[in-house]
């Protein structure tokens, strides 16, 4: 039974890094960031002592997690750092659209051709939406990305791939969704890792709220599925309820994907590789609704 405790403790406190790196998403200035680092490097020490008492304070279990973990929250700050530079890189870059409002409805004309169009909300770095374009080079892609300093690293990416033709960026908020997209111009939309923002006053902004999926209903085409992905349980069942809520139906999900039967074909983001390698499972639901 104790160490049942333990396993709970260190897995609560896991859980909580998440949740203060996403304050740290929203922290501008290096003190602030700081301040949200030095947080995330005491619950990695807690949890690092309950992992060791789980298993019988094994010197080497106890550096593995140290390494991991402080690895772990040290990336995060490389992640959102202010980077020098990023805004201008990204106004004079190919692969970003500058002008998207003015794309609405024309993405077709944009691209070339008349290949269905995929977007992914909250793209990060850009790992998960550039291999899909690896693998269906007859699908269109189009990232989109609110940080500056996040989507500068997916350019850095996006540019040793110069023969790619069917993938490019968009830096904006995910509110002004339906600016950029006409009605059923968007075959599918994947959300992965988004910000679970866990005070119930800012549930709203959640991606997968009842909100958001008025937004998608206006530019999904009628057989078009929302994909969504993440390793925090609270936000995952919020979503769960959100769904029928909004009147869509959930056509699957599992609370552990890498076991289960929809992870063939399954593509890794950075987070999920992370969090996969710490042991956490990861949920998954995929939703649909029929246009009348």
């Amino acid at each position: 039974m104790q160490n049942y405790i333990y396993v709970e403790r260190a897995e609560a406190c896991l859980r909580r890094v998440l949740y203060i790196y996403n304050s740290i998403v929203r922290s501008t200035t290096p003190s602030r960031q700081a301040r949200w680092a030095l947080r995330i490097d005491h619950m990695v020490g807690i949890a690092i002592h309950h992992k060791a008492v789980r298993r019988g304070g094994h010197c080497e279990l106890t550096t593995w997690w140290h390494c991991e973990l402080r690895l772990f929250w040290r990336n995060t700050l490389v992640r959102l750092r202010n980077v020098k530079g990023s805004r201008e890189t990204i106004a004079d870059n190919k692969y970003v659209v500058h002008d998207e409002e003015s794309m609405k409805g024309k993405w077709s004309e944009f691209f070339g051709n008349t290949n269905p169009i995929h977007i992914e909300i909250g793209m990060g770095k850009g790992q998960f939406i550039m291999e899909l374009a690896r693998r269906n080079p007859d699908i269109n892609y189009l990232g989109i990305e609110k940080y500056s300093s996040v989507l500068v690293r997916a350019i850095e990416k996006r540019e040793q791939e110069e023969d790619m033709t069917n993938l490019y960026f968009i830096r904006m908020d995910a509110e002004y969704i339906e600016n950029v997209f006409a009605e059923n111009e968007v075959a599918n939309i994947y959300l992965n890792f988004s910000d679970p923002w866990p005070k119930d006053r800012h549930a709203r902004r959640r991606l997968t709220s009842t909100h958001f999926f008025e937004h998608y209903d206006h530019i999904l085409a009628p057989d078009g599925r929302v994909m969504f992905k993440t390793d925090n349980r609270p936000l995952f069942d919020f979503s769960l309820e959100q769904v029928p809520e909004a009147g869509w139906t959930l056509e699957n999900y599992t609370y552990d994907l890498h076991h289960s039967e929809y992870n063939e074909g399954n593509i890794m983001t950075e987070y999920e590789a992370k969090f996969s390698a710490l042991g956490t499972p990861i949920n998954r639901l995929v939703a649909y609704r029929t246009k009348k």
